[in-house]
């Protein structure tokens, strides 16, 4: 008589599951999506009573599909994301997982637009975390899709909040993922600069070196931490080094020319940007950076120039400072000139060389570039 009872209780709650099941399914096509709600709400308590595993897969599967569209249609895309999760995860035969694929693929849809809305409406917190979560529901098995896109929007989108954490959490992902891809690179440096982890930050620019050698981006931030760091020893070290490796890379040379630019170390600058030139005949920015070299030595020369008397002792220093001028603006020419053979139409290279063309007095020079830019700034 006992198990019988028993028998009958259970019975009764199962069919109780179907029926609020049923009511829900009816209801939600009759687009009285209150109703429906309540019903599954109902049918869900139910069956956690009871223990979801105790009922049949295709009940089940039919109960996760239409809670997710119930809650879909809601705009509850959390709760409907969790329900087709958990269809597909059954894999129950003569289930609707084939549905439940499809509205999966709706509900990455609907956050990759909020995630754009709340950017737009500059809620970066709530945006970084929708474009993370478009990445996740695509990436569940039964979608198959490492939406890269959304989870370097993700990153970026976290490194506005600012929240570096969670940045450099995900810009380590995006590296594993695909470690030729220097942006990905760009995220993580960037975040460990906030983060101020400095034996972590010269690692991953180290890495990034090796991964994509020919990025001159990396090859600043390492200057830049050494920079920063007032380690010149070391930044000079490190590129001689990086040179070592790869003799012919023109960029490494310039970087070592600006870097001793930078350092008033003027002999290895112009050494270390020929030696670019040598590689690469047309390396536009070792051109200019070596008429630089010259050119802005002049500044200063001009200045004690205009602050000299008319005593004959200052007409002298004046003649001189003049004729060195004179020497350093001849040596910037040839430079100045490669740099509008690879630019014709570089309005900041041929402004410098006119003013050098009438230092030196060469009229004809000078009118013929005067003219140039006139026709370019007129275009």
């Amino acid at each position: 008589m006992n198990k019988i009872l028993i028998f009958f209780i259970l019975c009764s709650f199962t069919l109780a599951q179907k029926a609020d099941l049923t009511s829900a399914i009816l209801a939600f096509q009759k687009n009285d999506n209150a109703a429906a709600k309540e019903f599954i709400d109902i049918a869900y308590d139910k069956f956690m009573q009871k223990g979801i595993d105790q009922e049949k897969p295709k009940i089940v599967s039919k109960f996760w599909y239409n809670r997710g569209e119930i809650y879909y249609a809601l705009g509850d895309f959390d709760v409907a994301t969790e329900s087709f999760i958990n269809d597909l995860n059954l894999n129950a035969k003569g289930g609707l997982q084939k549905k439940s694929v499809l509205s999966l693929q709706n509900c990455a849809a609907q956050f990759y637009n909020l995630a754009y809305e709340n950017y737009e409406s500059e809620n970066f917190l709530i945006s970084a975390k929708y474009f993370e979560k478009t990445y996740e529901i695509k990436s569940h098995p039964s979608i198959g899709v490492l939406d890269t896109t959304s989870l370097y929007s993700a990153c970026v989108v976290y490194s506005r909040v600012p929240d570096f954490l969670n940045s450099n959490r995900i810009a380590k992902n995006l590296i594993s993922i695909n470690s030729k891809e220097d942006r990905y690179h760009i995220q993580l440096i960037s975040s460990l600069k906030g983060l101020e982890k400095k034996d972590e930050l010269l690692s991953a620019i180290n890495f990034a070196r090796n991964e994509i050698p020919s990025s001159i981006d990396f090859m600043y931030e390492e200057v830049d931490f050494y920079l920063e760091k007032g380690d010149n020893e070391g930044l000079i070290s490190s590129l001689d080094n990086a040179i070592k490796v790869d003799p012919n890379n023109p960029i490494l040379y310039f970087v070592l020319g600006q870097t001793s630019q930078d350092l008033g170390k003027l002999d290895i600058a112009e050494e270390s940007y020929l030696k670019a030139i040598n590689i690469d005949s047309d390396y536009f920015n070792a051109y200019n950076n070596l008429a630089s070299i010259y050119v802005n030595q002049t500044v200063s020369m001009t200045e004690e120039m205009n602050s000299l008397g008319m005593s004959s002792s200052d007409q002298k220093k004046y003649e001189q400072i003049v004729k060195k001028r004179t020497s350093l603006y001849a040596k910037a020419v040839p430079y100045l000139e490669n740099c509008i053979r690879i630019e014709p139409n570089n309005l900041d290279a041929l402004r410098v060389l006119k003013e050098v063309y009438y230092a030196l007095d060469d009229t004809d020079s000078f009118m013929m570039i005067r003219k140039k830019i006139a026709e370019l700034e007129s275009n």
